[in-house]
This record gives C-alpha cells, sequence and structure tokens, in this order.
C-alpha cells in the first residue's frame, strides 16, 4: 500500500530525505553524455512533505528542450538510494519563452520515506538526487 503526503500538513518534520541536485557530471551514463543543470537545488518544503523542483521551461540558458515532431521533450535525470541513475526524456511543456521555469512537486512515499511520483509520463520514485539535462 503507498501511502502519500499531499493532502496532510505536518506538525512534525516531514519524515522523507530531502533530494539534493546531481552534482557529478559523470554520476549518470543513461543520460548519454549530456551534463546535469545543478543552479537550483530542489526545494525541501516541510509542512506539506514535497520536494519541489524547479525545471527550466525554455533553451534560454542551456538546449534542454527537443522537439521529435509532436512535443517537445527534456531529459530528466534521477538517482535512486542504492547509487543507480536513470534518465528519461519526458514532455513536461513547450519550448516557451526565454527564463520560464516549471516547478514539480514531488510528495513523500510513506512506505519508502522517499519522495517521487509522476512527470511526463515516468514514474520517478526513490529520489535521492535528481536534475535536468541539457
Amino acid at each position: 500500500m503507498v501511502v502519500l503526503c499531499s493532502d496532510i500538513v505536518f506538525v512534525l518534520p516531514c519524515p522523507c530525505t530531502p533530494v539534493l541536485t546531481i552534482q557529478n557530471t559523470t554520476a549518470c551514463p543513461a543520460a548519454n553524455g549530456k551534463q546535469p543543470f545543478t543552479v537550483r537545488t530542489p526545494y525541501f518544503l516541510a509542512s506539506r512533505c514535497f520536494a519541489s523542483i524547479i525545471f527550466e521551461a525554455s533553451n534560454f540558458r542551456q538546449n534542454f528542450f527537443s522537439f521529435n515532431g509532436t512535443n517537445y521533450l527534456t531529459t530528466i535525470g534521477w538517482i535512486d538510494s542504492t547509487g543507480t541513475c536513470q534518465a528519461r526524456d519526458v514532455s513536461i511543456g513547450g519550448n516557451g519563452t526565454a527564463g520560464t521555469f516549471y516547478k514539480i512537486n514531488f510528495p513523500c512515499d510513506l512506505s519508502t520515506m522517499r519522495f517521487g511520483g509522476m512527470l511526463g509520463g515516468v514514474n520517478m520514485v526513490d529520489l535521492a538526487e535528481i536534475a535536468q539535462f541539457y
């Protein structure tokens, strides 16, 4: 059974381990040579037990997005608690105006004490570190 904290306001501290930003440029071979963008550390919203992660919504700073003929895709990589890195191309919107961002909230899974959730149809679970790649 999966119990999520998305609608609970915590009086005590959130039990989930905060998510970090991938800093090591060689930690994620699944990203096919792309580099992690590590400007923003995920925000740990303890009172709601969310990990809020900010992703770039344009190619203003780096070439984050490509167009596959139907959707704009960006590569998101994450390292789980075992140190395994996964990376997927996800469709989280368009290549909009310069300098805009997406804020994604990942809830705490009380059965694993880790943050995770769906993003662009990709199930990202057991988040220890995360980054958008370019």
